[in-house]
């Protein structure tokens, strides 16, 4: 069962993660003719910055959640391989829960302030993208992130607890 949820929400997080870093693709291709066209006709394109950040704030978004779910984040792994497998794993799971909770606590800080950007009608400095829009992305990400922290805490407090097996350290390395 966890597997399975494992597998359905691994696939539709990288589609989600490929979305949003085709979305910073677009941003990165509207600043390169802004660049081009300085260069070349001293024009530039009205907006490059709103849109390029905007396109910034989508990617971490939308590829953040999918990193936590892959375990993808920088961990020092001095003495890991000392301790037990069931420990580590304990340990591991922990910290996806941690991860779930400052997670969860971004999601609802950012509510707020989301919620007050969309009452005072904020908009970004040169073309007016309304900020809301800003924070729709990011607050769905924290929300995803929430889900993804969760997944793997499940799964190596299981393996910690004795429920499931724990994986070869080969297989483990990959997951």
């Amino acid at each position: 069962m966890l597997t399975c949820l494992f597998t359905v929400t691994d696939r539709a997080l990288r589609s989600v993660a490929f979305a949003g870093l085709g979305l910073m693709g677009l941003a990165v291709t509207v600043t390169l003719a802004d660049i081009a066209l300085r260069g070349s006709v001293g024009q530039s394109i009205r907006g490059t910055v709103d849109i390029t950040q905007l396109g910034l704030v989508i990617c971490a978004a939308l590829v953040i959640p999918f990193a936590f779910l892959r375990d993808a984040h920088v961990r020092v792994d001095l003495g890991v391989s000392l301790i037990p497998p069931r420990l580590r794993h304990g340990l591991d799971g922990f910290g996806a829960l941690l991860g779930a909770v400052l997670m969860a606590a971004i999601l609802w800080a950012g509510s707020g302030t989301a919620l007050q950007a969309l009452d005072y009608g904020d908009q970004s400095q040169t073309i007016g993208i309304p900020m809301v829009l800003y924070w729709i992305f990011f607050l769905a990400g924290a929300a995803l992130s929430v889900l993804a922290c969760l997944l793997p805490a499940a799964r190596d407090l299981a393996i910690a607890a004795g429920r499931i097996p724990a994986p070869s350290r080969s297989q483990d390395m990959l997951s």
